[in-house]
């Protein structure tokens, strides 16, 4: 690990500084007039290094474990995923080369795409010296890596200043920081702040976050930043803000058939499970369902353990996500060696457990909720249950619902979290059904913190509750003009997860879809790819009868490619003979995806 700059030199110039009589210098600014002081932040800053490195690197697969207890080195699980520029809308970008063209950068990504790993990827990288001196700014840059969410208590958001960096990363190196180490870190560059899940803090905090963000750069304008978010919970005014103030706006493509394929090698190798990977790689390339799931980190990882622990593999997300519970949910702990007589929950208590405190989040708009509020559930549901012991101790119910199946984990002292979002919406939807909440999500499906609950509840809800859901939001998109485009384009999506729905409901929604249709923007084209296949055909008639513009051309190719690369061929040979370097980029972008490159 490069160690940091120290000198004797005398004195510094440097950008907030006038020349200043100095024993010691700690990297390129001025520490302290004593070469002790110096010594010090030296001997912390690598203390800091080592310390953070090992959690970072030390990385949970989603596996056949129950309780996800194997874990491994993110640097050699971790994929490569592919950048888009927001706002060239060139793609197969690498991050570190964004980063080399603008120090700070907007990363934007749906759930489960990997926008957490990629900072993980990115801190690992700059505590280790790795991250070229172009992206970096300096040769070994000090991460601080600050997840929005663990700043909100009691729907309070208290976000940190920066001398409470450290306790907010490493709270047992909090005390033990030198006084103003971070500060002078700011000032002299050699920080990259890196800002995790604008998405995950409440809508009404996220003016807070950005007028945050705009002071730190304010105050270190030479640091690098990073800032992800879920697209929609990013309006375009702020990408503009953000540009203006010298960010690179991205969002993380699905991947690549060739990323797939690394990522099932690493997880299998890391398994010691190499045997059964060319089987799933196969399995995967033959089915058309299954490459259109195979886009996340997250998803590759649930098909890998699901395929090594049953040998069959789902066809729809909901089933895929039903199918990885089952591992968590009920594989008994005696199959890891756990004596036999430990029991273990069965998932007709775990799951409903799970679902309310879903439920809970969803309707209090928060992504964690109090200890109190779970253990005041659990005692309710070890009081149904009958059990002398757990009606004695409800707190071990809760204990032993977080130690067996690793979907919570604690955030804190008093706040627990899902372990993956994706989850949470899964049991939140499942609740929503049982409780008959649906007038409620209909009433905040504008909200785009519940986008991926409305999709989810569709795909899981029978025909009665599907048609409510849908009809709800088809009666908001034609009496409110403010949100009209976003509940069409969600109800868009639904239909292409429903299972069952009257014709008449359904040609309703296509008839919408196809005045959606062709998109005008890249922007627009990733929104209707998150509608699904169908998207795919309507694109493809639509062009046939009509004259696209280039623009169109372009965002119906993009489109097209992010629903199916392989099956995108009708169009592609449509616009091929189009001149304009926006089509023919798109054009050679595409063909690169279905190659797998």
């Amino acid at each position: 690990m490069p160690e940091p700059n120290v000198s004797s030199n005398n004195e510094f110039s440097g950008t907030a500084h006038t020349v200043i009589q100095v024993n010691a210098l700690y990297g390129n600014i001025v520490f302290a007039a004593s070469a002790e002081l110096t010594n010090q932040a030296t001997a912390f800053e690598q203390r800091y290094r080592r310390g953070i490195l090992e959690g970072l690197d030390r990385v949970a697969l989603f596996g056949p474990n129950p309780q996800w207890a194997e874990t491994f080195q993110l640097s050699e699980a971790y994929v490569e995923l592919s950048l888009t520029d927001s706002a060239t809308q060139h793609s197969g970008l690498r991050v570190d080369h964004v980063l080399a063209g603008s120090r700070r950068l907007l990363l934007e990504g749906s759930a489960g795409t990997g926008k957490s790993t990629v900072l993980r990827k990115l801190a690992i990288r700059a505590l280790r010296g790795e991250l070229p001196e172009d992206a970096a700014g300096c040769s070994s840059p000090v991460p601080f890596l600050l997840k929005l969410r663990s700043f909100v208590k009691d729907d309070t958001l208290a976000l940190p200043k920066p001398e409470e960096f450290v306790a907010a990363i490493a709270p047992l190196l909090g005390s033990a920081k030198p006084e103003v180490w971070v500060s002078h870190l700011l000032e002299s560059g050699r920080a990259l702040v890196l800002i995790d899940g604008i998405d995950e803090v409440r809508d009404v905090h996220r003016g807070h976050v950005l007028a945050w963000v705009q002071h730190l750069i304010d105050f270190y304008p030479e640091v690098g930043y990073v800032i992800t978010a879920r697209p929609a919970a990013v309006p375009e005014t702020w990408r503009k803000q953000l540009r203006g103030l010298g960010f690179a706006t991205t969002r993380l493509e699905p991947m690549s058939r060739r990323q797939v394929n690394s990522f099932i090698d690493n997880w299998h190798r890391a398994m010691e499970a190499e045997w059964a990977a060319e089987d799933l790689k196969h399995e995967v390339a033959a089915r058309r369902d299954l490459s259109n799931l195979a886009t996340s980190p997250l998803l590759c990882g649930v098909l890998c353990a699901i395929y090594i622990s049953h040998h069959y593999l789902p066809t729809t997300r909901s089933q895929l996500y039903d199918a990885g519970l089952s591992l968590l949910l009920e594989r008994r702990d005696v199959a890891r060696g756990i004596r036999g007589s430990f029991w273990q929950l069965p998932r007709s208590v775990s799951q409903p457990l799970l679902c309310q405190i879903a439920l809970w989040m969803v309707l209090n708009g928060q992504d964690s909720i109090p200890w109190s509020t779970v253990l005041t559930m659990t005692r309710e549901t070890a009081h149904r249950l009958g059990d002398h012991h757990y009606r004695a101790d409800p707190t071990g119910l809760l204990h032993d619902l977080i130690e067996q199946t690793g979907i919570l984990w604690r955030s804190g002292e008093d706040n627990l979290e899902f372990a993956l979002s994706s989850f949470q919406d899964y049991f939140a939807a499942t609740e929503i059904i049982n409780q008959d909440h649906v007038r409620h999500l209909v009433l905040n499906a504008h909200n785009p913190t519940y986008h991926d609950v409305v999709i989810m509840m569709a795909e899981l809800a029978g025909e009665a509750v599907a048609t409510r859901l849908l009809t709800g939001l088809v009666d908001r998109a034609e009496a409110e003009p403010l949100y009209q485009r976003d509940l069409w384009l969600l109800a868009t999506a639904c239909l292409g997860v429903v299972r069952e729905l009257s014709p008449s409901l359904r040609e309703r929604i296509l008839e919408q879809a196809r005045h959606l249709l062709p998109p005008t923007s890249i922007d627009n084209a990733y929104h209707l790819a998150g509608a699904g296949v169908f998207v795919l055909d309507l694109l493809i008639g639509l062009a046939q009868s009509r004259e696209f513009t280039d623009a169109e051309a372009a965002a119906s190719i993009r489109a097209a490619s992010l629903i199916d690369p392989r099956h995108t061929r009708v169009l592609l040979d449509h616009f091929s003979r189009r001149s304009s370097p926006e089509v023919q980029r798109e054009l050679a972008a595409a063909r690169s995806r279905d190659n797998g490159t």
